[in-house]
């Protein structure tokens, strides 16, 4: 509800964690039988679709109902056929006439971030660009490009190889010796976004991820566990100096999650850690359109410390009320959908 660096941060690592998770869920059971590509899909669909559906919709609802509000809150949440809906779009080089494409995109879901125009102008749920991302790197983990050691290795190297060439023509931008302009929106030009908003620097946390999964767990005692991992999650309030500190920054938290995973994946949450684990991606995807709903009610001002400790409150309720009520039920069905093994390979 408040821009953060930190938040920032925080999507990094999650694209860590979610390499690692996908590759193992794939390598430990999808990729063992025939049609597993199929139910991993399913399983992915049923985990992602109808939480963000309802978030979507809940914003349509208060974009309809408060449409200033909505805008001062977040200024992507437009309905495209308003007068700062086709402000938007036009802004954005896209003809106003083609206002009624916007609204299947927020019903799919998947075009809004493309290579071609990073993240969409307009979004019922703003925080959804980056499921949208998700899903372009489970169709690249699902077709086994991180199945193996080899092929993990193969695929970061690759990643890592592509970064810092476009780090040295950053440089290189920097000192005005060439030009990247003509890249946008798929190159970023400010290097404290080379990672956060493109798709080659996004590659390489994901990548990370995913070469994780193949490496050895680290057996560390308990309390070195512990500090190691605070001192980690630590990473994004050090502010590294320097044109490429937030770039380097993002790495460095990056790598130090890969080794977050390697302490803890033995550790499975139980009770009230897993259902707080649950909360996290409606809780990730309800919070920009409950702040609209909390500031038309009370009034209070964006961003001020009321507004934050009532939004928050709400937003985490309607957050495990979602888990309650749609996202368990959901489980069930996932369950038997993941439990099909048919013919074995």
């Amino acid at each position: 509800m408040v821009y953060s660096s930190e938040g920032s941060y925080a999507v990094m690592g999650f694209y860590v964690i979610s390499g690692y998770v996908i590759t193992l869920a794939l390598t430990s059971h999808y990729f063992k039988y025939d049609g597993g590509f199929g139910h991993f899909w399913l399983n992915r669909f049923l985990r992602l679709y109808p939480t963000y559906a309802f978030c979507a919709l809940l914003g349509f609802v208060v974009i309809a109902a408060f449409p200033e509000i909505a805008e001062n809150v977040n200024f992507r949440m437009l309905r495209p056929e308003s007068s700062a809906g086709a402000e938007a779009l036009a802004d954005r080089g896209i003809s106003p006439a083609l206002w009624p494409l916007f609204y299947i995109q927020q019903v799919v879901l998947i075009s809004q971030v493309t290579p071609f125009e990073f993240r969409s102008p307009i979004q019922f749920a703003p925080t959804a660009w980056s499921v949208n991302m998700e899903l372009y790197y489970y169709l690249v983990l699902s077709l086994g490009v991180t199945a193996s050691f080899a092929n993990a290795r193969k695929f970061l190297k690759i990643a890592i190889t592509f970064i810092v060439i476009y780090l040295a023509m950053l440089a290189l931008h920097e000192f005005k010796l060439v030009r990247l302009d003509w890249g946008r929106p798929f190159l970023s030009t400010t290097p404290h976004t080379v990672f956060y908003r493109t798709f080659l620097g996004i590659t390489v946390f994901f990548a990370l991820g995913a070469y994780t999964f193949h490496l050895r767990k680290l057996r560390v005692e308990p309390i070195q566990r512990l500090v190691i991992t605070a001192l980690i999650l630590l990473i994004p309030w050090i502010g590294i100096p320097g044109y490429f500190g937030r770039t380097f920054g993002y790495l460095a938290f990056g790598i130090g999650i890969t080794f977050v995973i390697r302490m803890w994946s033995d550790n499975q949450p139980q009770g009230w850690l897993r259902f707080l684990g649950d909360m996290s991606y409606p809780l990730f995807l309800v919070h920009w359109p409950i702040a609209v709903a909390v500031t038309a009610i009370t009034g209070l001002e964006k961003n001020s410390a009321a507004f934050l400790l009532v939004a928050g409150t709400v937003s985490v309720i309607a957050a495990a009320i979602l888990v309650v009520t749609l996202e368990n039920p959901i489980a069930k069905l996932r369950q038997r959908v993941r439990a099909k093994n048919p013919k074995a390979r």
